[in-house]
């Protein structure tokens, strides 16, 4: 199981346990919106976001319908473009290396 299927199924398995139909996922440092799509998908109501950093903005990597649906956003100024408390929980995928 990779990295992201290991993230995707402790959602799921939360997910479960907690029983919301309002259910929100952060995704921070998404990149390219892999794991948001791979939640999406299975129904769960995920959002990314990513800090811009001189060699890694993957904007140019992700459909822009996504930036445009507020899907993925990228962060200024080291700030979370989401309202505060606006989640019940935070992934961080190979974001701290």
């Amino acid at each position: 199981m990779n990295n992201y299927e290991f993230c995707v199924h402790y959602v799921q398995t939360f997910l479960g346990r907690e029983m919301k139909s309002d259910f929100r996922v952060l995704d921070f440092g998404a990149g390219d919106g892999r794991m948001v799509k791979m939640l999406r998908n299975r129904g769960v109501n995920a959002f990314g976001v990513d800090p811009y950093y001189g060699g890694g903005d993957h904007k140019s990597l992700v459909d822009p319908a996504d930036f445009d649906k507020g899907i993925l956003k990228v962060m200024k100024n080291a700030e979370i473009p989401f309202s505060d408390s606006s989640f019940d929980i935070v992934i961080s995928n190979q974001v701290m290396e």
